[in-house]
């Protein structure tokens, strides 16, 4: 049994490091795809997140981690530990948001 870090995504949201965090990945959207600066379409996962405290459902998966999505790695309501993350910000309409962007993680456990 692994314990998720409670408290996590408000502390990053926030842009406080947290240190391997263990988050549940309640489930994911694949977005329309994009076409990228040579011409090639890439497919973008957008995840809802948990730490068992909140929901982030602004989490997007890094494209190079796509397969842990199609090769069925990742899947609904698996426990990872986040080894590496980044945050941006998008002005949407005079409204920021603040995406999770997940760069590397390792499944622990389903």
């Amino acid at each position: 049994m692994y314990n998720l870090t409670e408290g996590a995504l408000e502390r990053i949201m926030r842009g406080t490091n947290v240190e391997k965090p263990v988050l549940q990945i309640l489930g994911y959207k694949k977005l329309p795809r994009t076409v990228n600066k040579d011409g090639g379409a890439t497919d973008r996962y957008r995840l809802l997140v948990s730490d068992g405290q909140r929901l982030n459902s602004f989490t997007m998966l890094a494209t190079q981690l796509n397969n842990l999505i199609t090769d069925e790695i990742l899947t609904e309501n698996a426990i990872c530990r986040i080894l590496n993350y980044h945050l941006s910000s998008v002005n949407n309409g005079g409204k920021e948001k603040y995406y999770l962007h997940l760069t590397f993680c390792i499944k622990i456990s389903k």
